[in-house]
Parts: C-alpha cells; sequence; structure tokens
C-alpha cells in the first residue's frame, strides 16, 4: 500500500502536541508496514522511520511521481492551500487531520478577553465555514477530541469523522515516592493559550501559593522564551527549562509533584495533559485543560477553574490538594489506567490498520 502524507510544519516529538501526534502516526504506518511520501519543506531529520520517504522539495516531488497512491493524509488546514497543486491531481480518498476546530478556539479566546465583537464574530463564522467545507470534501477527518467530534456529529455526516486522539507509547518512569517530590511542571509550546494561560497563573496566583509554601515552578518548552521578564521577578522559584529531551523531561518529572495546566482558553486535546496520565504525575487543571475527555475531579485530576476562587482561595486549595498525598495516589493509579484505556499506543495503531481495510 502507498500513502501520500502532506505537511506543512516542523515534526519534532519533543517540541510541541501537534508534532508528537503526526510523528506516532508515521510511526504506526511504518510498522504496518506502508509506504509513505511525506511531503514537508520544513526540517524533518529527525524521524528516522523505516517506509517513510521524505520529500521536501515539491519540485522534486513532481518530476518523479505519477500520483499513483490508496490514500493521501493531510495535516493542518494550511496544508489544502500549500500542496494545492498536488491535490488536485489526486484520484485516492483523502483523510484530513484537523488538529482542533480553529474557531471554536478562537471562539473561546474573544469570549475569555471579552473581545466577542461585531468583527470577531465574523471571523469565527468564516472559520467555522472554512473548516466544514474542508472535512465534507474529505472521505474521513480525524478528530482529537471528544468534545469536538460530539459536536460535529451534529452538523456533520458521521461517516466523515473518526474519534482519533493523542495516542502515545506506554512510558514508565521510576518516579520518587511523592513524600520526596516538590515540584510543580507546566509544559508549553509557543501556542499563544499557552503563553496566555501560564501569565495569567503568574500574575495572578503563583505569588499566593508562595506566601504558603516555597514550591518551584519548573517551566518546560518553547512557552519559557515568551515569559523571561517573570525570571526577574521570582528567581528563587520559578525556572525555565526551554527545550529538553525525552530523558530529560523523565529526570525532571521523576521530582515533580503537580503537572499543572492553567489554560482559560484552548481547543482540541492537550498533550501535556496525556503525558502526565501516562508518567503518573497528578494533574490539577482548568476545566479547558482537560476538554476532550471524560476525566473527573478529585478521580483521574483535580479541576479548579479559577473563576470559582479569589487568588488567595486558589492558593490555599491548591496546597490542600498539593499535600493530600492519599488522594494524588489515587489520581495517580486512576490516571494511568485512563491512559491506557484511551491513549494508550496500540490503540491507535489498531484504529489505523481498521481505517486503512
Amino acid at each position: 500500500m502507498n500513502i501520500l502524507f502532506l505537511e506543512n510544519f516542523p515534526i519534532n516529538k519533543i517540541k510541541d502536541c501537534g508534532s508528537k501526534y503526526i510523528y506516532f502516526i508515521l510511526k504506526m504506518l511504518s510498522e504496518l508496514n506502508i509506504n509513505i511520501d511525506f511531503v514537508n519543506s520544513f526540517d524533518i531529520n529527525n524521524i528516522n522511520l523505516p517506509n517513510i520517504n521524505i520529500i521536501k522539495n515539491i519540485n522534486h516531488y513532481n518530476n518523479y511521481n505519477h500520483y499513483n497512491y490508496n490514500y493521501c493524509i493531510i495535516s493542518r488546514k494550511n496544508s489544502f492551500t500549500i500542496h494545492k497543486e498536488i491535490i488536485d491531481k489526486l484520484k485516492c480518498p483523502i483523510f484530513y487531520i484537523n488538529h482542533d476546530l480553529e474557531f471554536k478556539r478562537k471562539e473561546k479566546e474573544f469570549i475569555e478577553n471579552n473581545d466577542y465583537k461585531k468583527y470577531n464574530k465574523k471571523l469565527v463564522k468564516s472559520l467555522k465555514k472554512e473548516e466544514f467545507e474542508l472535512i465534507n470534501k474529505c472521505s474521513k477527518t480525524l478528530i482529537i477530541s471528544l468534545d469536538e467530534i460530539n459536536y460535529l456529529k451534529n452538523h456533520i455526516q458521521q461517516d466523515k469523522l473518526l474519534y482519533f486522539p493523542l495516542y502515545y507509547q506506554n512510558n514508565e518512569i521510576d518516579r520518587k515516592v511523592l513524600k520526596k517530590t516538590h515540584n510543580i511542571v507546566f509544559i508549553g509550546s509557543q501556542h499563544k493559550p499557552n503563553i496566555d494561560g501560564i501569565k495569567y497563573f503568574l500574575d495572578n496566583y503563583f505569588n499566593e501559593i508562595l506566601k504558603i509554601k516555597d514550591i518551584k515552578l519548573i517551566l518546560v518548552g518553547q512557552v519559557c522564551f515568551y515569559i523571561d521578564n517573570y525570571k526577574k521577578i521570582i528567581p528563587k522559584n520559578l525556572e525555565l527549562k526551554g527545550y529538553v529531551s525525552d530523558e530529560e523531561l523523565k529526570k525532571i518529572m521523576r521530582g515533580t509533584r503537580i503537572n499543572l495546566i492553567p489554560l482559560t482558553y484552548g481547543a482540541g486535546l492537550k498533550g501535556k495533559m496525556v503525558d502526565a496520565l501516562n508518567y503518573g504525575i497528578p494533574i490539577i487543571s482548568t476545566p479547558i485543560g482537560v476538554e476532550g475527555t471524560n476525566i473527573q475531579h478529585e478521580k483521574e485530576a483535580i479541576i479548579m477553574d479559577f473563576k470559582n476562587y479569589t487568588p488567595q482561595e486558589y492558593a490555599q486549595t491548591f496546597i490542600k490538594y498539593y499535600e493530600n498525598r492519599n488522594l494524588l495516589r489515587n489520581i495517580i493509579k486512576n490516571g494511568k489506567e485512563y491512559f491506557l484505556n484511551n491513549f494508550e499506543y496500540n490503540i491507535g495503531k489498531e484504529k489505523i490498520k481498521n481505517l486503512l481495510n
């Protein structure tokens, strides 16, 4: 079987959720012995998988290829424009990976920022129309979030939709016992909801937490490059790690008490949440951070909505949970079980196999 895979974003499985999502889909296809022509102009030398033919130059692609494919997979909305010349010549079924519903994300952002005015409402309406047209144009669209697929079922023919969340390989780490863990960790890319969310937490809540308990907050990922000024304000309790390898991340996670997800808007499914469940790190999150799942408060995670607390109340409640090791142990156990039942790699691999059959 031959598949054409069109992408237009750097693929680095340690940098952001979207990249990791695509990397593991490629890995599944590779393990199923499917031949992939992967067209992407960005630097993707870190993909070392058999059966993947990486093509950077589209002109080179056009010179030797005869468009004989069983399927085409298109990642991200802008790929339809960038790769239009290729797509127009295809005669095979097209599967679309949309990552999240952009119009839903924008709508939440405008509402959160009290900026849902006439112009922005028109933008959301335009994005919605565009996304619906792409989904209807394709044979199947892979939807990452339960919330989004349930929404789309009321607007799109159901056989055009496939629920396909993040599927990660089971990752056991040698965790320290909870009593010996101390740090809070937030993992985030340069995605705007990550930047806005952690800034909101630092501006309103972290100093109140520090008045009660001396805790270090470690930030990992590209989000660090956007909040460097906070390091000067709270130098002792804020550590900016930036990019880290898988091994470095595991080392950080071994000493982590809480995985923080302070998002105030967003869409899709959060990779940081799936990673925390996988690593066995208790999560304290806003409702947005766990949306797209059936995760329950005080079962698989602790869900705290900023809107329900003053900064002082939030800090007091946060520390109450931070110090409740019995509850955290149950959350670790339930969270890992939720991961294995919903996000484990082989579940996704079987879905891909069934999709292509």
